[in-house]
């Protein structure tokens, strides 16, 4: 270990670690004598540290019943260097807790189909329906409609809104509302096969053109612009 790494270790000063670091025989400090009034005492201290009594001065007064005749702070450095040594290993040994998804990733990871998601998604995505009997149920609602949808399966747009309304989910509750605001353009695009995706991109791509001009240009401009993207 480096110098710094041990004065890290043993919160002591640099220049106290780089002598003894860089001495050629162990330097005696005044601190043997009231190191060796505590000899023999050591034993009995470490067992009531493990046993949880981490007080320096409870200790004390409990070594002094048994004839310990040094001074508080002896106990206290030797109780100091253990809780160093124990917040030491605890840094080195614990590991970062793991990363939450956001609410976002949780979403997309319940949307994304089965046959997409590794190992670990599946298993993540099998406890949060497991844990939320409400996800479970929307994502049943949701899963319906997705295959109404893709399939036309006109047939069952009522049936789904009973089942909206059986389970009284708010957010599904408030989106069949909106459906049936409309309900009529719904079951077309459920069972015509025409729609309207090509004429909402050209509006889409007129409002970019005209937006990306900032309104500082008149009609004339903003037709050429488009004639011109063609």
């Amino acid at each position: 270990m480096t110098i710094n790494q041990i004065r890290m270790q043993i919160s002591r000063h640099h220049t106290t670690v780089a002598r003894c670091y860089r001495a050629e025989e162990f330097e005696k400090t005044k601190r043997e004598t009231g190191s060796r009034l505590l000899k023999p005492f050591i034993e009995y201290l470490k067992k009531r540290w493990e046993e949880g009594c981490q007080n320096s001065k409870q200790l004390c007064r409990e070594i002094k019943l048994q004839g310990y005749k040094g001074s508080d702070v002896t106990v206290r450095r030797l109780t100091c260097q253990w809780k160093t040594t124990t917040t030491q290993n605890i840094r080195f040994i614990r590991t970062a807790p793991p990363k939450l998804p956001s609410v976002k990733q949780i979403v997309w990871l319940l949307l994304k189909s089965e046959d997409k998601l590794k190992d670990e998604e599946k298993e993540f995505k099998q406890k949060i329906i497991e844990n939320s009997d409400e996800i479970r149920q929307g994502l049943t609602l949701l899963n319906k409609f997705r295959t109404m949808v893709r399939e036309k399966q006109v047939d069952k747009y009522e049936q789904w809104h009973q089942e909206v309304q059986n389970r009284s989910l708010t957010e599904f509750l408030n989106f069949a509302r909106g459906l049936r605001r409309d309900n009529e353009a719904v079951k077309n695009a459920l069972s015509e096969e025409w729609s309207n995706g090509q004429v909402e991109g050209q509006v889409n791509r007129l409002k970019f053109i005209k937006r990306a001009m900032y309104g500082r240009a008149n009609f004339d401009l903003l037709k050429a612009r488009v004639i011109h993207q063609f």
